[in-house]
């Protein structure tokens, strides 16, 4: 800007046989992306980033204040990242259309389950088949915060950080892309487990038909991952072919995170409905009940209400069902 000042005094003198271009403004590179931000901050910033960008907050409720105001609502723009979707804006300062061809924004969020609730307020939300879920349970005794112990997270988490780095530039410095491929055994593994979470879950409620398709990409890309992080550093393969233990593994992940999603959605469903849960002290007999209702051939929805005494409670049976009763069986 400097030099573009300087060369346009000169032309005013009548030193130059055209006026300088004015220079551009540097991108705004970031990493992580505030998730406190308006929709067009949000695309400007992901715009001048390739497309790319981490949100990464502790308080949930971060994202959920921003997209609850009708300027920083941008939860299309979250949706249509998940499935790298093409994403568009106008600008008005230079009047130009801009587009994303490929967004792959990752989002990850701590915080209460209120703070959940305010931003996925409903499973019929998009954002909530777009969301994997890891419920956390409060743990009873006091850590020691002396512990010397643990002085060591930093150093840990730097190799790590290195090891990764140094992968991930191999993998951008190939002039051609690598290609994942499942085994034919493992194609059709993949294909029977997605039809039977699509089948249980329709019997939970149609609104779960996105989370069951969305949990078979999701699976898809833990395989992915888990792939290129074994064999990654190969850089003259061409294509990465999946083992068995990363696919079983990534099978194993999906399916913690759908007990943990119909939590999620117990919840939503319960909070929709304006009841207040409350502990059951007499949760074991009722699990015994739902085994025997579920072994007599009962559908879930009717064994919610014989034991729960609300529809509303079918994901609870769901989850017993699937972590108690075939396990006695």
């Amino acid at each position: 800007m400097l030099h573009y000042h300087r060369q346009l005094k000169v032309y005013d003198k009548g030193k130059l046989p055209a006026p300088p271009e004015m220079p551009k403004p540097p991108r705004h590179l970031k990493l992580y992306l505030p998730a406190n931000s308006t929709k067009t901050a949000v695309m400007q910033l992901l715009m001048e980033n390739d497309g790319r960008g981490i949100m990464f907050e502790t308080e949930g409720d971060t994202l959920a204040d921003m997209l609850r105001q009708d300027y920083g609502n941008f939860s299309d723009v979250l949706r249509k990242a998940f499935h790298h979707e093409p994403v568009s804006y106008y600008r008005r300062a230079n009047n130009e259309d801009v587009k994303i061809n490929y967004p792959a924004l990752s989002v990850v969020l701590s915080g209460t389950q209120d703070q959940l609730h305010k931003l996925i307020p409903a499973a019929e939300n998009g954002l909530f088949s777009r969301f994997c879920f890891y419920v956390l349970q409060s743990s009873a005794p006091f850590y020691n915060p002396f512990d010397e112990s643990k002085t060591e997270h930093s150093y840990y988490f730097g190799v790590l950080a290195a090891h990764f780095l140094a992968l991930y530039m191999r993998l951008e410095a190939r002039t051609e892309p690598v290609l994942f491929a499942l085994r034919p055994e493992q194609q059709a593994a993949f294909v029977t487990l997605s039809d039977k979470y699509k089948t249980e879950l329709r019997h939970l409620g149609d609104d779960l038909d996105g989370t069951a398709n969305r949990l078979g990409l999701i699976c898809y890309r833990i395989a992915m991952v888990l792939t290129a992080v074994r064999f990654g550093g190969s850089v003259q393969l061409d294509t990465l072919t999946c083992i068995t233990a990363d696919f079983e593994n990534a099978c194993l992940i999906v399916e913690q995170l759908l007990k943990h999603s119909l939590y999620v959605y117990e919840g939503l469903a319960q909070r929709s409905v304006g009841s207040n849960v409350r502990r059951d002290v007499n949760k074991e007999q009722k699990i015994k009940e739902a085994c025997m209702c579920y072994n007599a051939g009962m559908i879930y929805e009717d064994i919610a209400i014989r034991v729960l005494g609300k529809a509303t409670g079918i994901s609870t049976v769901y989850r017993w069902v699937r972590d108690y009763c075939k396990k006695r069986a």
